[in-house]
């Protein structure tokens, strides 16, 4: 983009309400939601839209969704 990095986290910042960070997150969130829902296990959903590690993925789905991805599923 050709952007300084700061410019750019200020300008999302001040869009969205939330760091870079969260605001990446929780497009993949629904990444995952569509892997799920597609009849992916949590672990795939998981690793395809983009998460190393299963505690920062749990973390941010009870963020994003309200509920863990495993309760997200039985109610899908």
């Amino acid at each position: 983009l050709k952007v300084p990095e700061k410019l750019l986290s200020a300008t999302i910042n001040g869009y969205s309400g939330v760091n870079v960070s969260r605001y990446i997150n929780t497009f993949r969130i629904e990444h995952a939601c569509q892997e799920l829902k597609g009849g992916a296990n949590v672990t795939s959903a998981m690793y395809t839209s983009g998460f190393n590690t299963k505690s920062n993925f749990n973390r941010e789905f009870l963020r994003v969704k309200g509920c863990p991805p495993s309760t997200w599923v039985e109610a899908a």
